[in-house]
């Protein structure tokens, strides 16, 4: 089985930190345009001295900035 749980995110929360520990793996969220490179790679090596098992990450609210009908052109 799988379970999945959604925690604070680690930048705000130690308690995250805490839980990260405790599970099989964990994924990074980032928000495109958003999430600095350098504050996802800060808080991958902070879970990672934490002992959490760090499997990647997921980039969420990406824009395309190409106009949809070109982009479908282009496939």
């Amino acid at each position: 089985d799988l379970v999945l749980l959604d925690g604070a995110p680690v930048t705000m929360s130690p308690e995250s930190f805490n839980l990260a520990g405790k599970v099989d793996g964990v994924l990074l969220m980032a928000r495109a345009e958003r999430t600095r490179k350098e504050v996802l790679k800060a808080a991958r090596d902070q879970l990672r001295q934490a002992g959490a098992n760090v499997l990647g990450g997921v980039l969420n609210r990406r824009t395309f900035h190409i106009p949809a009908w070109l982009y479908k052109r282009m496939g």
